[in-house]
């Protein structure tokens, strides 16, 4: 199977086959034998062989894992980029600033995409949590003319603290449950940016026809505009988008469509 993965590689890239003497590891072996400790029984393995023999395999090894990682990396952020967005501002023209706005955003129903059907990678996911690239990739940049939005109680540090933990002599790593506690933590994050509540609304045809996103802006200066909390990431592009927009010391309810 690994050899196969490598060949497809090859084969994708341009890369001239590799012969049988690439994959040739001599008189190489894995030697299996039973371990005996506090926590019981096992197995371990051991490489039986020249230091050539022993280097070359590890070097295969690390081949394999290296292509791994980049079909999946590659797959991550090809749906990432496939899925479409829109960016809204809101921008205060007034001569005065402006407290407790409310946006409230009208879509087709489902065609907001939920932080929850956002793919998710196997193999860079623990760098993509640690390293917050998550945020650069769902909330716009900040600009000179723009400002972030800056009104979520949750938009802080997007590190989660690392928590030592004690183990017991021989225990093994539990790789799929720290894997599924970083997904979470990933899905969790996305949840935080997104910044909103989402109301499904009633309609006569059918149970539900649109969604309503809402969202608060504590404060907004005059003549400046401010991203809103994140992209609008979508399962479908809609031909508009509603908005309605109340604030404090606004007379009156401001209505439109994009």
């Amino acid at each position: 199977d690994d050899r196969s993965v490598v060949a497809e590689f090859c084969k994708t890239n341009k890369i001239a086959p590799l012969d049988n003497d690439f994959w040739n590891l001599g008189e190489l072996q894995i030697e299996i034998s039973q371990m005996f400790n506090v926590m019981g029984g096992g197995r371990s393995k051991s490489l039986v062989g020249t230091d050539i023999e022993k280097q070359k395999y590890e070097l295969i090894r690390e081949l394999v894992s290296d292509i791994y990682q980049y079909a999946d990396s590659d797959a991550y952020y090809r749906k990432m980029d496939s899925i479409p967005y829109v960016e809204l501002i809101i921008r205060n023209d007034g001569t005065t600033f402006d407290e407790d706005i409310e946006i409230s955003l009208t879509l087709p129903h489902n065609s907001l995409m939920r932080a929850e059907n956002f793919p998710a990678p196997l193999f860079e996911l623990e760098d993509i949590v640690d390293n917050a690239s998550i945020d650069t990739w769902i909330c716009p940049l900040a600009t000179a003319s723009i400002g972030e939005f800056d009104n979520s109680p949750s938009y802080g540090s997007p590190f989660t603290p690392r928590i030592p933990t004690m183990g017991l002599p021989f225990q093994q790593r539990d790789y799929e449950a720290e894997y599924e506690q970083k997904k979470k933590e990933y899905y969790n994050r996305i949840n935080d940016l997104f910044d909103w509540e989402v109301f499904a609304q009633d309609g006569q045809d059918t149970q539900y026809t649109t969604d309503t996103v809402k969202m608060q802006i504590r404060k907004l200066n005059q003549f400046r505009s401010m991203h809103l909390p994140a992209r609008l990431f979508l399962n479908t592009v809609p031909d508009k988008i509603g908005y309605c927009i109340t604030a404090k010391y606004s007379p009156s309810i401001i209505k439109g469509e994009i």
